[in-house]
């Protein structure tokens, strides 16, 4: 009876610690605004349960070896990693869908609609109307194509191709997180182009118009044409923008996971790990 006390006491005294660091890697997700795990709309308390939750399930299946430093100043800084890694796991899950924002609050410019902000209670923060419309569509279609299993299928990936305390942010981790950066902009306008070409039109067609009839009141024409043919046009686009969103949430999470391997200091095995035929390409899946 007493051995198997010790033991016991060995065994909780191995898995605490361990349990710390996978939830250090999780707590980010719940806390950056990242689709549907992250929401500012749901309670702390809730978004911490599933933290807590995820973590306990995947020492349950998994029950990762972990080599536990005896320092506590080591052990400190193994949480901190754990923590900055889990932020770059979030925030690369986050940043497609603050992209698509940006698109719709990029036509509210061009329309003059960016005077109305409003709030968007997922992420706490001022949004114009067509920004929050966008985001409220990624997150359907984000739902609906399974993203959200998607990436926590990505998230217990994540410590096979980061293992706790591998991390290691050099030059290659770096450009991949400038490269996920940069879909803010490129993928902001990519869905803003259509509507913005329109508007061009309309522009120059009221500047015409100026030139050619003085009299008209071209400013009241501007401000009444521009919203009204950009919902149109987006409810024109909408069933070929569906499509191009699903796309997108397969590409957070391939996203998120390419940032985790090139993060890693032993990104180089994996790589060569998963090179083999048939293999490389699921990885992303």
């Amino acid at each position: 009876m007493g051995g198997s006390l010790v033991d016991f006491i060995k065994q909780i005294e191995h898995v605490v610690p361990v349990f710390v660091l996978v939830l250090a890697r999780t707590i980010p997700l719940a806390t950056v605004p990242a689709p549907i795990y992250g929401m500012r709309n749901i309670p702390t308390s809730i978004r911490m349960s599933f933290a807590i939750f995820f973590s306990f399930f995947y020492i349950l299946m998994y029950n990762p070896s972990v080599k536990i430093p005896a320092e506590t100043i080591a052990f400190i800084l193994m949480i901190l990693q754990e923590l900055v890694t889990g932020f770059l796991f979030a925030f690369a899950a986050s940043i497609i869908v603050s992209a698509i924002q940006s698109a719709g609050e990029i036509v509210d410019i061009q329309a003059g609609l960016s005077m109305i902000m409003l709030m968007n209670p997922q992420t706490h923060t001022q949004s114009s109307a067509l920004g929050r419309l966008y985001y409220q569509i990624a997150l359907m279609v984000f739902i609906i194509v399974g993203g959200h299993l998607y990436l926590l299928n990505a998230y217990f990936q994540s410590f096979t191709l980061l293992p706790i305390g591998a991390f290691y942010f050099g030059g290659e981790a770096l450009q991949q997180l400038m490269r996920i950066t940069s879909n803010i902009f490129w993928i902001g306008t990519q869905l803003s182009l259509p509507v913005l070409v329109v508007l061009f039109i309309v522009d120059f067609s009221l500047a015409m118009m100026n030139r050619v009839s003085p009299q008209v009141n071209v400013l009241e024409l501007n401000f009444a044409m521009k919203p009204t043919t950009s919902i149109i046009i987006i409810l024109i686009l909408l069933p070929t923008l569906i499509p191009v969103i699903g796309h997108l949430a397969e590409r957070m999470v391939s996203d998120s996971k390419i940032l985790m391997t090139a993060a890693s200091k032993h990104r180089h095995e994996i790589v060569k790990k998963y090179t083999s035929p048939n293999t490389w390409e699921d990885i992303w899946k």
